[in-house]
């Protein structure tokens, strides 16, 4: 596997301090190092560093006759049971001339409060045109992990490098503090396989999982089953989907029995491409006929219910330096397609390899034959009260009775506005929803459940849980308390618990949320408390 230090995007910006520098106690005495360059790397995962290099800003250090430095991060050794760590001197700047320099250097992993866990120290006669790196070798990343609180503390792992040239003294230091985040996202939800035992052998059930943001991952599910060794077995196949990023994929799926408890557990990991053909693969993941043995367990009403819980760690990298006047990140954009316009379009695909859907899309569109008109604002929209009526509890009682509704031809919904009620119908005529952002997601969730259209309320509230983030958990919770939505509530407070910082607790939103909520707010703080009991 070959690395290049430009797969990570950089900024580059010095911060001098000339007064009172660190010294440095080591076994290169007591000495100022000219170059102390602190590294931070966030979301450290064990996979992801088993398959990429993650490489620090560069900086260009003065003292050390304008030479320009990175750090890279990696596993390695046996069965990559080491955590390693170059340092690497970049091609130096027009401004310096110095083609040899001859150092000491220092590489240590950092504990919260600063102090060293781990420590490694070489030297090294630095050629521009020979071997541009050293490499240490740190820690057991075994170690590392079973000391979790120590070595990851908020999950990011410190690193200092320091430095000293030993051809000359250097009267100034030189320090640079450093941030490099991994982006990685979690994702847990139950897919329920309905009419499992009339499938088809071979024929594929699929279900794509939404991306978290725009230009993010949406891997596909598929489940079928097929006959290996002359027995039938459950596969489960997890495809890149659209694009061309490369993520690392961990997956673990169960099958759960009536009771919510796993019944059976299998993951799978490795790296893809966003392409159609990258694919993972359970196989065999379970028999049909294990499954059909306990029939009265895990398939209640002919229902597999499958508990999936995935990590996807993507090969972006964001880094930049950091000092008291610039806190400005630097993220290269992803170079894939926009995740919203390729799922519109796996939307459009799947109405027009539908025949019935087609033609219902068309009556939609045209709006042929429509009986009656709704209205919103200023547009209106012809519809047939008939497949209103299968569809909305709502809609029937109101066409379907000696209501006024009945008998009229136009039908006013003050409350609901023009975008969201278009929204409503294209999903009651075609069923389907297009990714849309969190807030136009509230809306149509509110007006699903205002109609009972609980197909669409689902999945809208899939929707929410995919785009749940700090700016709008509070918001998303009031609405699930709202409409008595005790999933998508459980969703959010365990988002505050496991995704979010002890700090969101004191945030100014909190506690704007905390006035106006006050029981909703109690509760959740109950939630939080049995949860981090129940860890310790």
């Amino acid at each position: 596997m070959s690395f290049d230090a430009a797969d990570i995007p950089v900024i580059l910006q010095r911060s001098r301090f000339t007064k009172r520098p660190p010294v440095v106690q080591s076994g290169y005495g007591l000495s100022r190092a000219p170059l102390t360059y602190i590294w931070a790397v966030e979301n450290v995962t064990d996979y992801f560093l088993s398959q990429r290099l993650v490489t620090s800003p560069p900086v260009m250090v003065d003292s050390l006759h304008k030479t320009v430095w990175s750090l890279q991060l990696l596993y390695g050794g046996q069965n990559q049971e080491t955590i390693f760590c170059f340092l690497k001197r970049e091609q130096d700047g027009d401004e310096s001339g110095v083609e040899n320099i001859e150092i000491d250097f220092e590489i240590s992993i950092l504990s919260a409060d600063g102090s060293p866990l781990s420590k490694s120290r070489n030297r090294w006669p630095a050629n521009m045109h020979k071997t541009n790196s050293r490499v240490l070798e740190l820690v057991r990343k075994d170690v590392v992990f079973k000391r979790r609180a120590e070595f990851l503390p908020k999950n990011v792992l410190t690193l200092r490098c320091q430095v000293w040239n030993r051809s000359s003294e250097t009267p100034r230091s030189e320090l640079y503090f450093a941030r490099s985040k991994v982006r990685v996202e979690r994702r847990c939800f139950v897919w329920a396989v309905k009419g499992f035992g009339s499938l088809p052998l071979g024929q594929k059930t699929t279900l794509l999982v939404q991306p978290t943001g725009k230009g993010g991952p949406a891997p596909r599910l598929n489940i079928f089953l097929e006959d290996v060794d002359n027995e039938i077995v459950v596969t489960i196949e997890v495809e890149a989907g659209a694009g061309k990023e490369r993520y690392g994929f961990q997956c673990e799926i169960s099958v759960l029995d009536f009771e919510g408890k796993a019944f059976f557990t299998q993951g799978v990991r490795d790296f893809m491409y966003g392409r159609h053909e990258d694919c993972l693969r359970f196989s065999p993941f379970i028999t049909r006929n294990e499954l059909v043995t306990n029939k009265c367990l895990v398939l209640p009403n002919d229902v597999l219910s499958l508990n999936c819980a995935f990590e996807i760690v993507l090969a972006r990298v964001s880094s930049r330096i950091e000092d008291y006047r610039q806190f400005s990140c630097f993220e290269i954009e992803a170079v894939v397609p926009a995740v919203e316009d390729s799922h519109d379009d796996e939307e459009e695909d799947s109405v027009s390899c539908c025949p019935l859907k087609k033609a219902l899309a068309s009556l939609y569109e045209e709006g042929t034959l429509s009986d009656i008109n709704i209205r919103s604002g200023t547009e209106s929209f012809p519809v047939h009260k008939n497949i209103l009526s299968v569809r909305s509890p709502v809609f029937h009682a109101m066409f379907g009775t000696e209501m006024r509704e009945k008998t009229s031809k136009d039908l006013d919904l003050p409350d609901v506005d023009a975008n969201t009620l278009r929204r409503l119908l294209l999903f009651i005529y075609t069923d389907t929803v297009k990714d849309l952002g969190w807030e136009s997601t509230s809306d149509l969730y509110r007006v699903a459940d205002h109609y009972e259209v609980m197909d669409l309320r689902e999945k809208c509230s899939t929707l929410l849980k995919s785009k749940l983030n700090e700016s709008n958990v509070c918001s998303v919770l009031s609405l699930a308390d709202m409409h008595h939505d005790q999933n998508l509530k459980r969703t959010v407070q365990n988002f505050i618990i496991f995704d979010l910082s002890i700090e969101f607790i004191s945030s100014e939103e909190w506690k704007k949320f905390k006035v106006s909520n006050i029981q909703l707010a109690l509760e959740t703080m109950e939630h939080v408390f049995f949860k981090r009991k129940m860890e310790l």
